[in-house]
């Protein structure tokens, strides 16, 4: 009887790249699974290194050979008023070839010790299965996302208005509410295409981060980063400029035909700079053919009367996960802010992995 070999785990870096895409290759249909415009291999370099907090990629062995993969994100993370590093999972895969063989759970133990070894406060994945959001932990606090949508066309915004709510008062107001109006800005303050992010954000952030308890750190060389041309995905940056300030910015996409409103932040004491960035977005993005706009965002976000008025329906919910109460891998003082769900909360579709 042949004895089978046990797998190993390490730490990846820029050097197994190309081995890790072999096997997330061979794992999915199609990866990445939206239009970045770059090899994949430059797409999955980008993702492995963002500024300052590199994470820990892992790579499972076995015989001699890559067998599996997972990557990781991290970002710095405000909750209430202290600061902490969060870390999200990214890409999963198990090579076809090593599947059937209980990898995915051996896999699964050997994160979850790496993870009880060295605690961080983890905003983790979003998903509507129970078995996925359940596999590591039963006890992750859970929050609903939102998932809104405008339809490109005016009769399509009526439609989704009437299933929405109330057919009567929506049928009365639908025709004139959905329409997108020009947004009347203070004189002196404009939308301007961003070629990338500078100190500005900075400032920005610091005076819009006051508005919320949950919210990941959103500073310059983290966002260029982030929305990095091509690797990342060919997105536009949309600054609402006033003087020589920044008072927000939304970043937009078009993956395919979809249309995407990938970030939204914005000066909370600049009343019309809200709905000016959600209009500038959604002209962009019919601009470039997008049959829709979809935008993320926590259910019961301050946000969510601009999008109503805006045309944008919730046409479905994800769930966060947050983190675990029980099993020891996030420090209690974060539980603490997580665990209320009272708590305003700012995140965006940019903030996972969706790239």
């Amino acid at each position: 009887m042949t004895e089978r070999s046990e797998p190993t785990f390490r730490l990846a870096d820029l050097d197994d790249a190309r081995a890790m895409l072999e096997v997330i290759e061979a794992a999915f249909e199609s990866w990445p699974s939206i239009e970045v415009n770059a090899p994949p291999l430059d797409h999955l370099r980008w993702k492995m290194a963002p500024p300052e907090l590199e994470p820990p990629h892992d790579i499972l062995e076995l015989d001699g050979r890559v067998a599996g993969v997972r990557l990781q994100w991290r970002n710095r993370l405000q909750l209430a008023d202290r600061e902490f590093i969060a870390e999200s999972g990214a890409d999963y895969a198990i090579h076809p070839d090593f599947q059937g063989r209980g990898l995915s759970r051996r896999f699964s133990e050997h994160l979850r010790r790496r993870r009880h070894a060295n605690p961080l406060p983890g905003i983790s994945f979003l998903s509507n299965s129970p078995q996925i959001r359940h596999m590591n932990d039963p006890d992750y606090i859970e929050r609903p996302v939102s998932t809104w949508y405008r339809p490109s066309t005016r009769r399509e915004r009526l439609i989704l208005a009437l299933r929405d709510r109330g057919l009567i008062r929506r049928a009365r107001s639908a025709l004139t509410q959905l329409g997108t109006r020009k947004q009347h800005l203070p004189d002196g303050v404009r939308i301007e295409v961003l070629e990338r992010f500078d100190e500005r954000v900075d400032s920005l952030f610091e005076r819009a981060r006051q508005a919320f308890e949950v919210i990941f750190f959103r500073r310059a060389d983290y966002l260029n980063w982030r929305f990095q041309r091509p690797p990342s995905g060919d997105h536009i940056i949309l600054g609402l400029i006033g003087g020589d300030g920044l008072l927000g910015y939304a970043v937009v996409k078009r993956s395919h035909d979809r249309g995407d409103l990938m970030d939204l932040l914005w000066d909370p004491a600049v009343p019309a700079a809200l709905p000016a960035l959600v209009h500038a977005a959604i002209a962009e993005l019919r601009g470039t053919g997008a049959s829709g706009v979809t935008c993320w965002l926590p259910t019961g976000h301050e946000a969510e009367p601009t999008l109503r008025r805006a045309g944008f329906t919730v046409v479905g919910t994800q769930t966060l996960l947050l983190g675990s109460t029980t099993s020891g891998e996030s420090p209690p003082e974060a539980i603490e802010t997580l665990r209320d769900l009272t708590r305003s909360m700012h995140v965006t579709m940019s903030d996972f992995d969706h790239a």
